[in-house]
């Protein structure tokens, strides 16, 4: 069964906690075998850890919703698309970030 994913509501985004998500990617970081540095990490819906990427790229390979956070707790919402397809795109979250949709951290 395909779970229900909602696109994250703009206003939502203010909600998040970019420095409590960023402690969070940071732990998770650390208990990777490679012990990786950089690229993001996913959480699912904006609040569990789905995975990291050295990469932001292949929105299709995430649900809509999920949120994407670099090292310097910049922030990427999955947006467009639906379940089964994925995401559309990487959107930024905060009027900081430049407008590229791939992110190499």
């Amino acid at each position: 069964m395909i779970a229900q994913h909602t696109t994250p509501n703009p206003r939502a985004a203010h909600r998040i906690d970019p420095q409590a998500m960023l402690r969070e990617a940071t732990l998770y970081k650390s208990t990777l075998e490679h012990k990786p540095t950089g690229g993001v990490v996913i959480f699912y819906q904006g609040k569990d850890v789905a995975g990291w990427v050295n990469t932001l790229r292949n929105p299709e390979s995430w649900q809509p919703g999920d949120i994407a956070i670099d090292n310097s707790a910049n922030l990427w919402a999955a947006v467009g698309g639906d379940d089964y397809n994925g995401a559309q795109a990487w959107e930024p979250l905060s009027s900081t970030q430049n407008n590229n949709r791939e992110h190499t951290a």
